[in-house]
């Protein structure tokens, strides 16, 4: 990634993962958070973006371009389905 250059910022994070935690338990929680990370990674890499941060239940994702970072989301959406 060029320095001074545009770029696009992407956030992933799993809607309802407070309660499905409190409903199925941590390990089933971070098994779901894993995967989540995973697939965010291998899209990323595809897609010629970084992973700036994992958090919880989140991924922060940079990439040269906002085309890069829509073409990794809706890879990230596929892969989720």
């Amino acid at each position: 990634m060029a320095s001074g250059a545009p770029l696009a910022v992407g956030f992933s994070d799993l809607r309802g993962f407070s309660t499905y935690t409190a409903q199925r338990g941590d390990e089933a929680a971070l098994e779901v958070a894993r995967t989540l990370q995973r697939l965010v990674e291998e899209q990323v890499a595809r897609h010629g973006g970084r992973v700036l941060k994992t958090y919880g239940d989140g991924v922060m994702t940079c990439f040269d371009d906002a085309a890069s970072a829509m073409d990794c989301s809706a890879g990230t959406q596929d892969a989720l389905s």
